[in-house]
């Protein structure tokens, strides 16, 4: 049975009729109101409901009452007899009894009427009336309502027949309203038939709370997510309330919510895991977002979670948080607990990627090896950190089965991308051939602009000239950079040897002299002494600076060759110092 409880009444006259379906004009007074009162005051806006007066109604404070006056003795409420005079009649002696107590407990002065068992009424089996409710054919209800009517004069449904039409009816509508987004007709339609906000029409009272806070009244939203909190039972309901309040509340509403969570018997709250869903949404979002800060005691609840509880997902959450914030230690250590309470390819790349940032590579790449078939996150890990220690130079001094095992996965996974930082590794330890083989197998794998540069610079570096002209007319319209190359890495030493032998611009330095003749052997290692000691006499050239950049970045001094074209291109920029930005740049790029 619903709760009955405080009619309502609008500011603007006093009282609120509701015509019931079948009736040409309004003459229904809705009997009974909602634990939950909305009132509409004259402002049309809803006033802040105030605390719980009693288990099933919460008081309304008036809009523009002064608040200094004392109050007013409030107006003796009209007592509603429809429900007790209903039972009475048809001899239900318990419901009776029920009734009672229920109206002597709003209205302690109310004395029940001595003739509630008047018999002197028409008799009239509702029961057809009844079926055509329960199955939903409204229409020819009302018809026959009103064939009743005409049939029995002076007869009117039953007064709980005609509370549940009139509910049902205006349940539809504030579903309807509420499905097409108008929240005002939501709250309208509430405040009219506040016998619905109940917790047996639980959807209703959600609805309605959601309309409130799209309408700014968060206040209200809250109150009546307490409401259900405090008065209703279901478990699933309670928690799915919490839930929904979620959705639009912000976060300080939602934990006053949780603070109504039942304690079980195993001593946490029954809102435990929902409160952990928030944290978890937070500590998510942080992880992909490094500028958003979470909170101490939010962090510390997901790792009492993770620990006690043995949630391996909190811990693997924790992981990818710190990994953003590249607190890589304490990443790898909760990727460690991850994998320690449930086995994970996630928990694995987690570790992998941690130990890679925290430059124990080693170590990394041992565990991304041993598992990188369980997942393809974890072969790419694998080939990403062994890219890096190729590009960074440790490649030298990895022992051959490490080089071995590493080409095997290149080979099995054809990954063009890895297939050509194993080019570079080659190229830069002057392993032409090797160099050459790893560089076609990326452009077979999949053509990239990369690996065509290197196929051209190899050709070069072995005076293959057909083969560079082939080469670059093979590939440059799909890579545009390439029309530029042609020589651009032997350029300056062979525009200065050039000029050398020919006399007319000699540099008119020994040491720079000595460094041409080295450079035309193709011996950059032995020329960049010469070019240094040629930069420390202060009377260093354009060309030569740039000579020097060419001898460092074929030394493997990547960063330092990469500053002098920088500079020299600041100062002129030219196809040469644009190309020796690029190609260094390629040198000491960090596979992503």
């Amino acid at each position: 049975m619903v709760i009955a409880s405080f009619a309502l009444a609008f500011a603007t006259n006093g009282s609120l009729a509701q015509s019931a379906p079948w009736e040409a004009a309004p003459q229904q007074q809705l009997p009974g109101g909602s634990p939950f009162v909305l009132q509409a005051p004259e402002t049309g806006v809803l006033p802040v409901q105030q605390a719980n007066v009693s288990p099933f109604a919460l008081s309304v404070t008036q809009p523009g009452a002064a608040q200094s006056a004392a109050p007013a003795a409030p107006a003796a409420a009209k007592v509603d007899e429809t429900a007790l005079r209903y039972y009475a009649q048809n001899g239900e002696i318990g419901r009776v009894s029920a009734e009672i107590k229920r109206l002597k407990s709003l209205h302690p002065d109310w004395q029940p009427p001595e003739n509630i068992y008047d018999r002197n009424r028409i008799e009239v089996n509702e029961q057809p009336l009844w079926d055509l409710f329960a199955t939903g054919r409204t229409q020819e209800l009302y018809a026959k309502i009103r064939e009743y009517i005409n049939l029995y004069p002076g007869y009117e449904p039953s007064a709980e027949l005609r509370r549940q039409i009139i509910n049902a009816e205006a349940r539809k509508t504030l579903i309807q309203a509420s499905e097409l987004g108008n929240a005002q007709e939501v709250i309208k339609i509430a405040v009219k038939n506040s016998d619905l906000l109940t917790c047996q029409e639980i959807d209703i009272i959600w609805r309605t709370a959601r309309a409130l806070n799209e309408t700014g009244q968060d206040v209200k939203a809250l109150e009546a997510y307490k409401y259900i909190l405090a008065n209703c039972a279901n478990e699933d309901e309670r928690k799915a309330t919490v839930q929904k309040a979620a959705e639009v509340l912000p976060r300080n509403a939602v934990e006053q919510l949780v603070a109504y969570g039942r304690t079980g018997l195993d001593g946490r709250s029954e809102f435990n895991e929902i409160y952990l869903d928030l944290l978890r949404g937070e500590v998510g979002e942080g992880a992909t977002d490094p500028a958003m800060l979470v909170d101490k005691s939010d962090l510390d609840a997901l790792a009492n979670s993770a620990a006690k509880l043995q949630n391996p997902n909190d811990a693997e959450l924790l992981g990818w948080y710190y990994y953003s914030r590249e607190e890589f230690k304490t990443a790898t250590k909760w990727f460690q607990t991850a994998y320690k309470l449930r086995p994970s390819p996630k928990a694995i790349e987690g570790m992998v990627v941690s130990m890679k940032e925290d430059g124990e590579y080693e170590e990394a790449e041992e565990l991304a090896y041993k598992n990188r078939r369980k997942d393809p996150l974890i072969l790419k890990a694998y080939l990403e950190v062994v890219s890096i220690q190729l590009l960074e130079g440790y490649g030298t001094e990895m022992d051959f089965k490490r080089l071995s095992r590493f080409a095997n996965v290149v080979q099995d996974a054809q990954s063009p991308i890895a297939a050509q930082v194993f080019g570079w590794h080659f190229y830069n330890m002057l392993e032409l051939d090797e160099a050459e083989i790893w560089f076609a197998k990326s452009m077979e794998f999949q053509p990239n602009e990369s690996a065509a540069v290197g196929q051209i610079v190899v050709a070069q570096r072995k005076k293959q000239k057909a083969r560079e002209r082939q080469l670059i007319a093979q590939w440059s319209t799909k890579f545009p950079a390439i029309k530029t190359l042609g020589g651009a890495q032997l350029a300056s030493a062979s525009e200065e040897r050039s000029r050398s032998s020919g006399g007319s611009r000699s540099s008119g330095s020994s040491y720079l002299r000595s460094a041409e003749q080295e450079i035309s052997t193709g011996d950059y290692a032995g020329a960049l002494p010469y070019l240094e000691r040629n930069a420390m006499s202060g009377r260093e050239s354009r060309k030569a600076k740039l000579l020097r950049a060419w001898a460092l970045y074929h030394t493997g001094r990547s960063k330092e060759a990469h500053k002098l074209f920088a500079e020299a291109d600041k100062a002129g920029s030219t196809t040469e110092t644009r190309q020796g930005k690029w190609f260094s740049e390629k040198k000491m790029y960090r596979y992503n």
